[in-house]
């Protein structure tokens, strides 16, 4: 076979497979068109639809776009984790893009995945980004948006009552022609107001709310395939408990958690089904099938958790596969990590150590005080022999301290001096003397003892806040309780609690 032969072959291959390539592009795009449509009118299939979309984007914009439905329908599967993934993933594709009303889109869905994963101080980053970019946003609604956003937010929170105030807020911003306009969405607002206001206690406020949803898909035909119509059941539910319906809100609780698993609205099923496990209203058995779903709804979300874990693993391998040239860098990096990995297990073991000395020290202290408190008084006296009358004051002193005088907040050396009927100077001299310390340093060590012998006496104390145990040792601030019992003892209060909790079971 001649040259031309084999080029002219070579130059067919070539010709075919850019025209198959070419053809097979077009059809990615006719397909991602179809499937963004089907997601803008069909509810059917979003889970399908949503991943469809994903596979067949292949510009930036249509990445972006996809990634973005990926993580709403991530978030409504109850995925948070996976959701927070797509959402950073539209973010870092259309970091670019002009369009700030998609970027509050995706900055507002991660605002709630972070929150409904429990990461709030995200959450709340992600909030004041979204903030920054709604004073760039030129809809003249956007204060009502914020509302609204705020009240999923408070939802989310469970802080009901203000949620409520947010939605009642984000209606009087909507003008009524603009709410005509979009029934559905106005309804899904009333519904979620109506179970709001219900949590609140305000039973006439749910019923009018129930009203205005009523009337808002009043001419709608299938008025049950209407936005979030469960939370609507589910409010109406609760009416009917509080009117002593039992019956009546059995079948709004099985309507709305019928309807919430048809959706896979994993966070609409798992609050109808502890409002239901806290309305009373079912057998043992039933119950207990309630508790069980909870418990699997919860077990799936940490499943899932550990899936993206295994698919960022999975990535990893696959670009030291594909990036083989720079396997040597990556040895670096592991070698790097491992000796980091050893110094901090070392550290790690050493500062345990140190940690456990201290609490030894703390629990030795307590029992020499305890041993020497039989002897006190009599090596006080020997030692105040030199000037008259300062084993009376010094025996006075140890009265008030079994009285507990030190858990006053804000007493001074002025009125402890008072009460031993001498002067702060000679309070000062005395303290010196026998304590070699100052006044400051006696009553800290007083409290930070009264501390430390209190929850190791008291195991139920150590279930109180730290803030509130401070207070009662006679500290103004938490701040100020921490910082001077880890000089004294060199270990945290909550490391002491570990400690004491951890002695107690072994």
């Amino acid at each position: 076979m001649n040259h031309s032969k084999i080029n002219f072959l070579l130059f067919l291959c070539l010709t075919t497979f850019c025209f198959a390539q070419q053809k097979l592009e077009e059809k990615k795009s006719v397909n991602f068109e179809y499937y963004k449509k089907l997601l803008n009118t069909n509810s059917n299939n979003y889970n399908f639809n949503s991943e469809a979309l994903l596979q067949n984007a292949q510009t930036s914009d249509e990445k972006f776009y996809a990634n973005y439905i990926m993580g709403g329908m991530k978030y409504r599967n109850g995925f948070y984790i996976q959701a927070v993934y797509y959402y950073e993933e539209a973010g870092k594709i259309g970091k670019n893009i002009d369009s700030i009303n998609l970027k509050m889109a995706y900055t507002n869905g991660l605002v709630m995945s972070y929150r409904r994963a429990g990461l709030i101080e995200q959450s709340n980053d992600a909030w004041q980004n979204y903030i920054k970019l709604q004073k760039e946003y030129k809809n003249p609604f956007k204060e009502a948006e914020y509302y609204y956003n705020l009240s999923k937010i408070y939802d989310i929170d469970a802080d009901y009552c203000k949620a409520s105030e947010a939605r009642i807020k984000y209606l009087s911003l909507v003008p009524l022609d603009i709410q005509k306009k979009d029934p559905d969405y106005i309804f899904a607002v009333y519904a979620q107001n109506a179970f709001t206001q219900m949590k609140c206690g305000n039973i006439f406020e749910a019923e009018k709310n129930i009203k205005k949803a009523d009337n808002t898909i009043r001419d709608v035909t299938i008025r049950e395939n209407s936005s979030l119509y469960e939370i609507y059941e589910l409010a109406k539910a609760l009416l009917a408990i509080k009117n002593g319906k039992k019956e009546e809100a059995k079948t709004y609780f099985s309507s709305a958690y019928s309807r919430s698993k048809t959706k896979n609205t994993v966070a609409a099923t798992k609050l109808i089904l502890k409002e239901r496990l806290a309305a009373k209203i079912d057998s043992p058995e039933e119950q207990l099938s309630f508790v069980e779903e909870i418990d699997k709804l919860t077990h799936n979300e940490t499943l899932n958790i550990q899936e993206l874990i295994k698919y960022e693993t999975r990535k990893s391998k696959n670009k030291i596969q594909e990036e083989k040239y720079k396997t040597s860098i990556s040895f670096i990096i592991i070698l790097f990590c491992t000796i980091v990995v050893i110094i901090l297990i070392w550290y790690n073991r050493f500062k345990r150590k140190k940690l456990t000395s201290a609490f030894q020290e703390i629990i030795a202290g307590l029992e020499q005080k305890k041993n020497v408190k039989t002897t006190t008084h009599s090596i006080i006296f020997e030692k105040s022999r030199e000037i008259e009358n300062e084993d009376q004051i010094i025996k006075k002193l140890k009265n008030l301290e079994q009285k507990h005088f030190f858990l006053a907040q804000n007493f001074l050396a002025i009125q402890l001096a008072s009460k031993l009927n001498i002067t702060p100077r000679n309070l000062s001299f005395l303290l010196k003397k026998y304590y070699n310390q100052d006044f400051n340093n006696y009553m800290n060590d007083l409290r930070i003892d009264y501390f430390t012998q209190l929850l190791k006496d008291n195991p139920q104390y150590r279930k109180y806040k730290i803030a509130a145990l401070a207070e009662m040792c006679g500290y103004k601030s938490y701040n100020q309780f921490a910082v001077n019992f880890k000089a004294k003892t060199k270990i945290s209060p909550s490391q002491y609690i570990t400690y004491l909790q951890k002695e107690s079971h072994q």
